[in-house]
């Protein structure tokens, strides 16, 4: 739980001839990671590449198919066109890929084809329909022996500016309006004039309307009655083509797990290490799991395989496998973000699910609204679908968050006596925040204070996890650190209650003279491991010292300043209850369920930010180092 799983480097041997069975089975059962044993060639092997292109043509078939849904918006079912006779082979995956893209690449060309003709007509069709306001047909445009009639469209704002180049020649225009922003104009002057017409009509961006008028006929109800026929023709072709493709889709989707399940195989493949007919596989296994590989082993290769196990090198960096279960797993998405921790670092997620909540109750302690949260977490944890972008897991995971976080703001709300905002419903257990503002404080410091010992505490342990027993005795994350800060958090208390007389130092003076002693130790620790490892200069170690001093000094002090927000937000809770109350007074129930709606959604966001910031900037600091490798194990799905 506080630790990553317990992770051993195996080595396998085994004949060359079973590599390709060992391979399968060890990813039926996922649970380990290769490590590459030698030097990946550049470029892909053939099997990949092959699988790999066969792979591609599934998601040229969606593209295509995507295409003609934009001309037929209505689905095919697929079960209407030929079907297509396409024997794919996995076994011999390089045929069967090359077949398969020349089976793709006719059916875009076609598609292509048959798509842009229908977007040629649609289109002339629109322009015929523009047309009819200015009075004029698609025969009319062009050139005649002494004139020319262009039409096209222009952007609105540009027709005064066509007036102006257009005015005092032999050139006539009349408009009417287009689509959008844009104006249809109809252009007629002598043929003299179209060369500096169309060096006019090019700086303005005129969209000219061109057309093959000699395929329509002159009626343009007739032309728009062709057009019509011609239109239901590409789409009966499409649809056809349509079904076809929905087979080749299906046909592919039937085949594709198989594909890349030997691309996975091959690509693991691809790290082992051959030499005299035997085959060597080196990887990673959690402790948990090496039963299982040598299973796998037996099974496969009977006597002829060999399995070793070993601890890692500690110049070695395992790979981090974290296996949270229940609440636990819905908080590691908090540490996700943060990274991975090292392998040798305590995994700090299961305080977080305690801290965490418990922040965000203590800022946002209100029954009634800590059940919609309880509600809302409810539903996302429910929830089978992706949404706003984010994967289904993390959606689940935040409900997790949001469920319990939900449950201490009850429980909180309680102890406040806050019910949507109300203090005249519930008599408070602990205090009002609101109306024992001091007390809040207190409690909120107290809080900040245990937390950071917490984290002191955390970073001693990773310094002896770690074999850093030097550090973790005299630096400031260690005992010194611990020393200082408790010794100064004594100090501190006794210094307000007296009234902030400077005589508390001098009534404390064991306290006093270790809290310095720990300040002095930091200080000149990086110096006497400098001396005694022979490593670095005196004058770094100093400005080492000095800063570590200083970050000790003025970060702690900052560091538990900081959980003032705790009070902070607790007592703005209820001072946004006053304003409910006057704003239910001049609104009636409408302006109440508004302010809470505003309050739920604003300030509950900002208490799980600020239960976020506490956590990574205040608590993690202390001790936790993050960047471990991720576990990745090969597995066959």
């Amino acid at each position: 739980m506080f630790r990553p799983e317990p992770m051993l480097i195996f080595r396998v041997e085994i004949p060359a001839e079973d590599e390709s069975r060992f391979i399968e089975e060890l990813g039926k059962y996922g649970i380990s990671e290769l490590i590459q044993l030698v030097p990946r060639p550049i470029g892909r092997t053939k099997i990949e590449t092959d699988c790999e292109r066969f792979l591609r043509q599934a998601t040229r078939v969606e593209a295509i198919l995507e295409r003609i849904n934009k001309i037929l918006p209505e689905k095919g079912t697929g079960d209407i066109g030929s079907k297509i006779d396409v024997q794919i082979s996995v076994e011999n995956i390089g045929e069967s890929a090359v077949m398969i893209e020349e089976i793709v690449n006719k059916y875009s060309i076609e598609v292509d084809k048959v798509c842009s003709e229908v977007e040629k007509l649609r289109e002339t069709a629109t322009w015929l329909q523009l047309l009819k306001p200015l009075g004029i047909t698609h025969k009319d445009i062009g050139d005649r022996e002494f004139t020319f009639v262009k039409v096209g469209l222009i952007k609105r704002d540009m027709l005064r500016r066509l007036d102006f180049y257009l005015s005092n020649r032999l050139i006539a225009y009349t408009h009417a309006p287009g689509v959008g922003e844009d104006e249809l104009v109809a252009i007629i002057g002598l043929k003299e004039e179209k060369s500096y017409v169309n060096e006019v009509l090019k700086l303005l961006n005129f969209q000219e309307f061109k057309i093959v008028k000699e395929q329509l006929p002159e009626s343009p109800s007739k032309a728009e009655e062709i057009i019509k026929e011609n239109i239901d023709d590409y789409k009966k072709k499409l649809e056809k083509l349509r079904s076809e493709l929905l087979e080749l889709k299906r046909l592919l989707r039937k085949h594709s797990p198989e594909v890349l399940r030997k691309l996975s195989i091959e690509r693991e493949k691809a790290k082992l290490w051959r030499s005299g007919g035997r085959t060597t596989i080196i990887g990673w296994i959690p402790k948990s799991k090496s039963e299982d590989l040598r299973k796998i082993t037996r099974k496969v290769s009977a006597e002829r395989g060999a399995v070793i196990f070993s601890e890692p090198d500690k110049s070695v960096e395992p790979p981090v496998l974290v296996s949270e279960k229940g609440p636990l797993r819905d908080f590691q998405l908090l540490m996700n973000l943060r990274g991975k921790p090292k392998y040798n670092e305590v995994n700090p997620t299961p305080i977080v699910a305690i801290l965490y909540p418990i922040m965000f109750g203590m800022m946002f302690g209100d029954v009634g609204q800590g059940l919609v949260f309880v509600i809302l977490g409810l539903l996302f944890k429910k929830m089978r679908k992706s949404f706003l972008g984010l994967p289904v897991r993390a959606i689940q995971r935040i409900g997790g968050i949001l469920l319990y976080s939900g449950i201490c703001s009850v429980i909180f709300g309680f102890l406040y006596g806050e019910v949507f905002l109300k203090e005249d419903l519930l008599s408070p257990i602990l205090l009002s925040p609101l109306h024992d503002q001091e007390k809040m404080i207190v409690i909120a410091l107290l809080f900040g204070v245990s937390q950071i010992i917490i984290g002191l505490l955390m970073g001693l342990i990773n310094h002896i996890i770690e074999g850093n027993i030097f550090e973790a005795l005299f630096g400031f994350q260690g005992l010194a650190g611990m020393i200082y800060y408790v010794g100064g958090v004594i100090l501190a208390i006794d210094f307000v209650k007296e009234g902030m007389t400077l005589g508390v130092f001098r009534e404390n003076l064991p306290i006093t003279l270790t809290v310095l002693a720990a300040l002095v130790t930091v200080m000149l620790a990086p110096i006497a491991e400098a001396v005694i490892k022979r490593e670095g200069s005196i004058v770094e170690s100093l400005m080492t010292g000095f800063s570590h001093t200083l970050e000790m000094f003025l970060g702690f002090l900052a560091n538990s300043v900081s959980y003032v927000r705790l009070a902070a937000l607790a007592i703005a809770h209820g001072a946004l209850g006053i304003a409910a109350a006057i704003l239910s007074q001049m609104a009636g129930s409408l302006g109440f369920i508004l302010i809470n709606t505003l309050v739920i959604l604003i300030e509950g966001l900002s208490t799980l930010i600020q239960s976020m910031r506490l956590i990574y900037y205040e608590f993690l600091t202390k001790f936790y180092v993050g960047g471990g490798k991720p576990f990745r194990p090969f597995h066959l799905r």
